[in-house]
């Protein structure tokens, strides 16, 4: 909607700038997914909202979820919350495999004074509803002399009442699956120390990602995300902004972390919330006595809230070494490694180089650092330089988590010693352990194509992409293998799948110019 705008049904209201519903003055909690639907049906009363539009109004095309079971679950929700049936509706009909429909009258109350108007509307609402009360209340008094109505009345009161707090205290907010995505929020940093400011995220998702019950959603997608939002890719990811893209993309929760100075001493906090309901799923804090403290108490945090997110003890005591072993010790050697995978991730490999070399300055031991550096290096055909830091990251890779131990090893043996069976047998391994790693099955997918069997390259390369569809790199390896098989068709669709999402690099270019070539296409070649 254009215009923040409010909209008056039977004793409900819905305000759509402070997106808050509420019947007879008193303010009903509904978010998430359901309020959106109820916005949509609002906005054309009277009209039939296809299923259709209100995926592509709550779920983009490139979101993975089950969306009939989301669709219905969120409409049941809303039903509850208006006292309303499917069988019998009241407010909301099902059209049999088409949609629904809002079938009674709305009020809708707007004005181009948004805010002025808003609060005027209010102010009817509200002055409203009193004069509805006072008309129950002149109706109600020939009962006030039955005293048995009244303590009916009363009881029907104590029993809702007792239900409610029943339901505040003792209801157990809903733990993750290892189906559901997490969003990480950048931490709200009062220290004034610009250290903290991306880097203490950057160990978060290091620390999360030992886990391969928890899934974090991945640069590519919340880059992909901020921009069908109309944001920068590398604007700071507040709380707010992380909950939308957490709506967006299907996924579960959102962990946000903040640091604050006490002295000498820092007050870290970790709060997880599930982003469909707001409510809160787990908070951890912890308190470092000094600087270089901070990566220990943030480690203690993260293991906290690993629990209440809902990961076994068994998975958590198996997979989690300390977070000084998982990336460095050295929060300088983090931030400069950090800021190279953004720059990587802008600009390529030759500017994020400079960063990881600082990053190696700062902590030579930094085992993750030499890996990347070193495929950087491979990737500008530096075979030389490749070799040298993929060997020393292989020597080090005891100080790194079991997954990057194995990313390690996999570009160690395919790119310094050349056994690619071997590199296989690591990448499988890995891919039991951590089913869900896009990369892993990539690099997969990469080998059996050096080793020209290029059916199961196929393969494992779609599974990347079901995984992670916005990354590029996929696209530019599926259609260089369709290309194998002489599959061009598949080819032109695998060009196509990633226009559509804006996806495109030198790479994919120079496949498309392979495929032209074929076709005698001299200007598709140009």
């Amino acid at each position: 909607m254009e215009t923040p705008r409010v909209f008056r049904f039977g004793p409900f209201a819905v305000d759509t700038e402070a997106r808050e519903l509420s019947k007879d003055g008193t303010r009903i909690k509904l978010r998430g997914h359901p309020y959106l639907i109820l916005e949509a049906l609002l906005a054309r009363a009277g009209k039939v909202v296809t299923r259709e539009e209100i995926r592509k109004r709550l779920w983009p095309a490139d979101t993975f979820v089950d969306f009939e079971h989301g669709l219905n679950t969120s409409v049941k929700k809303l039903r509850e919350v208006l006292c309303d049936s499917a069988d019998e509706p009241r407010y909301i009909e099902t059209v049999p495999r088409v949609g629904y429909r809002f079938i009674v009258p709305v009020e809708t109350l707007e004005s181009p004074q948004h805010a002025s108007d808003t609060s005027t509307d209010l102010q009817r609402l509200k002055q409203d509803t009193e004069s509805h009360k006072s008309a129950a209340v002149r109706e109600a008094a020939p009962f006030a002399r039955d005293r048995r109505v009244v303590w009916i009345a009363g009881g029907v009161v104590v029993i809702a009442a007792a239900v409610l707090v029943g339901d505040f205290f003792f209801r157990h907010p809903a733990k993750l699956t290892e189906k559901d995505s997490i969003v990480l929020a950048d931490f709200d940093n009062t220290t004034g120390e610009r250290l903290f400011d991306g880097t203490l995220k950057q160990a978060v998702s290091a620390d999360l990602e030992q886990s391969p019950f928890l899934n974090v959603l991945s640069e590519q997608r919340v880059t992909g995300t901020l921009h069908r939002m109309g944001r920068a890719s590398n604007e700071i990811i507040s709380e707010p902004i992380a909950m939308e893209i957490c709506l967006r993309t299907g996924s579960k929760a959102v962990l946000a972390g903040s640091i604050a100075s006490l002295g000498s001493h820092y007050a870290i906090a970790l709060k997880a919330l599930n982003c469909q309901t707001e409510d809160s799923i787990g908070i951890a804090k912890a308190e470092a006595a000094g600087r270089e403290k901070v990566l220990q108490a943030l480690d203690s945090a993260v293991t906290s809230v690993r629990a209440k997110l809902g990961e076994s003890r068994i998975s958590i005591e198996k997979f989690n070494h300390a977070l000084e072993e998982v990336t460095t010790s050295s929060l300088p050697a983090l931030q400069a490694y950090s800021e190279s995978i953004r720059v990587q991730q802008e600009h390529g490999d030759p500017e994020a180089i400079p960063l990881l070399k600082r990053a190696l300055e700062l902590d030579p031991n930094f085992a993750l650092a030499y890996a990347r550096v070193g495929v950087a290096y491979s990737n500008l055909g530096q075979a030389g330089l490749a070799i040298d830091n993929l060997t020393k990251a292989f020597e080090l890779r005891q100080r790194s988590s079991e997954r990057e131990s194995f990313y390690i090893s996999t570009q160690y043996y395919t790119f310094v010693t050349g056994q690619v069976e071997k590199a296989n047998q690591e990448l499988q391994l890995c891919i039991q352990e951590y089913p869900r790693d896009s990369l892993a099955h990539l690099d997969l997918g990469d080998n059996y194509a050096l080793l020209g069997q290029y059916q199961k390259a196929v393969a494992e390369t779609r599974e990347s992409l079901r995984l992670e569809p916005n990354s590029v790199l996929p696209y530019g390896n599926l259609a260089l293998f369709s290309l194998a098989l002489n599959r061009v068709d598949d080819t032109e669709t695998t060009f196509r799948e990633a226009l559509s999402h804006n996806l495109d690099d030198p790479y994919l270019r120079q496949n498309r110019y392979f495929l032209s070539f074929l076709k005698n296409d001299f200007v598709s070649m140009q």
